[in-house]
């Protein structure tokens, strides 16, 4: 992260599960702050990123298994994100991979 860029340095810090990168949203609230590693639950899958990376998603497949589904070459908006994971396992799988319900994923 560039802090203090008026002054004419820059430096970076490392936040280890800090409540400033916490938000409904991927990612932080500060503006040019970016994660080097951040993975996120979405619903049927995951959000990750390992920078200088791109945005990547990940669908949950029955099997426990993932599978990359898409890159972004910009960061996503968390909603936008999970209804394209979401949506894909629909397509995909249908009511047989919920994870939460005995018999339709085999999770539980």
């Amino acid at each position: 992260a560039v802090l203090n860029a008026n002054r004419g340095f820059s430096f970076q810090l490392i936040f280890l599960n800090a409540p400033v990168t916490s938000t409904y949203d991927l990612g932080g609230p500060v503006e040019n702050l970016r994660q080097a590693y951040y993975c996120k639950r979405v619903s049927k899958g995951w959000a990750f990123i390992c920078s200088p990376g791109p945005w990547t998603a990940y669908i949950e497949k029955p099997d426990r298994t993932v599978e990359k589904l898409r890159t972004y070459d910009e960061k996503p908006s968390l909603s936008a994100l999970s209804k394209e994971v979401r949506e894909e396992s629909f397509k995909r799988y249908a009511i047989f991979n919920d994870r939460y319900a005995p018999g339709f994923g085999g999770r539980i």
